[in-house]
């Protein structure tokens, strides 16, 4: 880091907040901080005025049991992630943390001012990974330095950022048709989404490796028949076999007759089979 390696830059109060901003984004560094807070401790005392009263290996102490507090949540998240697939744990596996850190900003900043219909484009083809229970740890963490260091303009972001938390936490107690609903009732500034090319899209900034992994993830729904993908209203699954989807009866009808038939048959006795 350029605060606590290059001569001179050297300023140890800015290595430690770059330090602590990329834990509170997901970056996790935690071992690192808490060692480089006990080498310079004395300097970082000026941090925060209530450091100062506290003896140095008490203050250490305290500043160790936060680190580790912060690290088993970050470490929670990311396995509540992984146990429901979500596309958050590809980014963090591949060392793609700061990416996510990125989107949150872009999520507050910009989509949240997005009409409906382009919310639900951002979110399809950029904001899904931090959907996610590491996207609320990284929120939870800029809500908490607004708090921690008020500024001109602190009211209204954290408005925002409070709003980006309840929608995220929407999403993942009730899936998109919850999202949905809550999205029509919110009133909008006519900001556009840029469609032609996504704002801080995947393609600008991730390796294309990582789609392959991402789409095998979060595999697209599509008719059965007419190939249509499935969008905010979700598509019926046939009842029998439970593998194919459609956008509407009529497409039912057509595959059926068109060959369906016979494949969901062979379908159903496997599915009979396994159970």
């Amino acid at each position: 880091m350029i605060y606590s390696k290059v001569p001179e830059y050297l300023n140890v109060v800015k290595a430690y907040n770059c330090l602590k901003k990329c834990c509170d984004n997901g970056i996790s560094c935690f071992d690192e901080i808490n060692l480089y807070f006990k080498e310079h401790i004395t300097e970082l005392k000026s941090i925060d005025e209530s450091w100062k009263a506290w003896p140095e290996n008490e203050l250490f102490n305290i500043h160790t049991a936060e680190m580790e507090k912060m690290s088993k949540r970050f470490l929670d998240s990311v396995q509540t992630d992984a146990l429901y697939k979500r596309p958050s744990v590809l980014f963090i596996e591949n060392k793609g943390n700061w990416f996510l850190s990125m989107q949150t900003k872009n999520y507050i900043k910009y989509a949240l001012n997005y009409p409906r219909e382009e919310f639900l484009i951002a979110l399809k083809d950029e904001l899904l990974p931090i959907f996610s229970n590491v996207g609320l740890f990284i929120l939870e963490n800029w809500l908490a330095r607004t708090k921690a260091k008020p500024a001109k303009d602190t009211k209204a972001k954290q408005r925002a950022i409070q709003a980006g938390i309840e929608l995220i936490n929407l999403y993942l107690a009730e899936g998109m048709e919850g999202l949905n609903e809550k999205l029509k009732k919110m009133k909008k500034k006519p900001e556009a989404h840029p469609v032609e090319r996504l704002r801080y899209g995947y393609m600008d900034y991730i390796h294309p490796s990582y789609f392959k992994e991402f789409e095998e993830a979060v595999p697209e729904i599509v008719c059965g028949f007419c190939k249509k993908p499935q969008g905010v209203v979700k598509f019926d699954v046939c009842s029998a076999c439970k593998k194919v989807y459609y956008c509407s009866r009529d497409c039912q009808l057509k595959h059926w007759k068109s060959g369906h038939k016979a494949d969901c048959a062979k379908a159903k006795q496997l599915l009979t089979h396994f159970h």
